[in-house]
């Protein structure tokens, strides 16, 4: 059976497998889920808050923050502002106009990646961290590296 996501459960599992040899790393799910939790929120403020470029560990690649401007403005490379489609009757998209014209996305160099089936990865941000890229964004807090 093919696993769509994997959760915290899943990492403590493999943990707990790794380290089952060794006292001294062995600790509880609520501490290893604490611990984890840190780690995604110190990812999470590099790449939107400080805008950097992260190095993630066992040579999995890095993840950034970058814009881009659409090579066309149809709907191959716009997304349906449904609200305003809505209101005028026919498809409006969105421009984004706030950010002139760029779109902004996560990026996932798998370049140097040494883990079979790479193509078979993605990274998904959660809904709050969308938002909030969304939220610093519009109010032109900083600004990303463009691809």
């Amino acid at each position: 059976m093919e696993t769509k996501a994997y959760t915290g459960h899943n990492f403590y599992d493999s943990y707990s497998e790794y380290v089952e040899d060794n006292p001294l790393y062995q600790v509880e799910y609520r501490v290893f889920r604490d611990i984890i939790n840190d780690y995604f929120k110190y990812l999470r403020d590099e790449l939107i808050e400080n805008g950097k470029e992260v190095k993630l560990p066992c040579r999995m690649g890095t993840i950034q923050i970058v814009k881009h401007k659409p090579k066309e403005y149809t709907g191959k490379s716009l997304r349906i502002d449904y609200a305003e489609s809505k209101k005028a009757g026919k498809i409006i998209y969105h421009l984004n106009e706030h950010s002139n014209f760029y779109k902004y996305r996560i990026y996932w160099n798998k370049q140097n990646m040494i883990t079979p089936n790479k193509t078979k990865y993605q990274l998904v941000m959660t809904r709050d961290n969308k938002r909030h890229l969304a939220q610093i964004i519009k109010n032109h807090i900083r600004d990303y590296r463009e691809l």
